[in-house]
């Protein structure tokens, strides 16, 4: 009895994402997303063909160092939380069986499953990309060290910034890790804040306030220097943290971020689970 406990949320968590993928939505929106950063990298993309070098798969690390880039990418993870707690009477039959207590705890193992896979596509989506001038991830190639220590940038229009404060402190590897985990948390908070905010304020008022807060991102190196901490999708940007414009370490934004997450599941789980839904 006790191992089926445990084992039910992580069922109701798979049949989420079973279901979630049977919904159009989670094909349209990496679609689109995926037309948009193709368009956006164009000019990387020409620039790449034009040496004749491999890249390092990394333009995800740099990705989220563009203001204009990270929010739009960031602000998809909404479009998949903005229905947060998940309830739809055609899914009544697994409230019912799996009760209460089994079904919140689920959707709470739901939200960062999504974030997890979210930030996986973009990884791959931002790979993808590169194709056919991938190269290893060994080093970071000449490809990145031109445009990170030269004016090649505005040479060929490029928009994306390949800052050289994340050559210099990270390995191809290491700054792929680091940006992953930073955009997984930060899925996963705007995930449970949706979540949250859903409960507290309506969902049109919840979708207004996190969009609000990611696409900021895109003005906050504009106001004082201290707004920047209170604006988790700035925190996604490796270089600003590598640079000190962030007054954090790695350590100190996945702590934050940690406790962000900690925080508005606890409300979003207490909250649902006292609420009328199923009854």
């Amino acid at each position: 009895m006790k191992r089926r406990a445990i084992r039910t949320p992580f069922l109701i968590a798979a049949y989420q994402l079973r279901a979630a993928a049977a919904d159009l939505k989670a094909w349209l929106v990496p679609a689109c997303l995926s037309v948009y950063l193709y368009a956006a990298v164009s000019p990387l993309r020409d620039f790449i063909a034009a040496s004749g070098e491999k890249a390092a798969p990394c333009l995800f690390v740099f990705l989220f160092g563009d203001v204009n880039l990270a929010g739009p990418l960031l602000a998809g993870m909404l479009l998949y939380t903005t229905d947060a707690p998940f309830y739809r009477d055609d899914r009544l039959f697994a409230f019912m069986r799996s009760g209460r207590a089994a079904w919140v705890a689920g959707q709470a193992l739901f939200v960062p499953a999504l974030a997890f896979l979210y930030t996986l596509f973009l990884f791959a989506s931002s790979s993808a990309m590169l194709i056919p001038w991938v190269g290893s991830f060994g080093r970071w190639g000449k490809v990145w060290t031109t445009l990170a220590m030269s004016d090649a940038w505005a040479e060929y229009g490029l928009t994306l910034r390949v800052r050289p404060e994340i050559l210099f402190n990270y390995t191809p590897a290491g700054a792929l890790a680091a940006a992953f985990l930073l955009v997984f948390l930060v899925c996963t908070f705007y995930g449970f804040l949706s979540w949250m905010l859903n409960l507290i304020v309506g969902q049109a008022a919840s979708l207004v306030v996190c969009l609000a807060d990611i696409v900021i991102v895109a003005r906050v190196w504009y106001f004082p220097e201290w707004t920047r901490n209170l604006v988790p999708s700035a925190w996604t940007d490796l270089a600003a943290i590598s640079s000190g414009s962030l007054k954090m370490d790695l350590a100190g934004a996945a702590w934050r971020l940690g406790a962000g997450i900690a925080l508005t599941a606890a409300v979003s789980i207490v909250v649902t689970y006292r609420s009328d839904i199923g009854k």
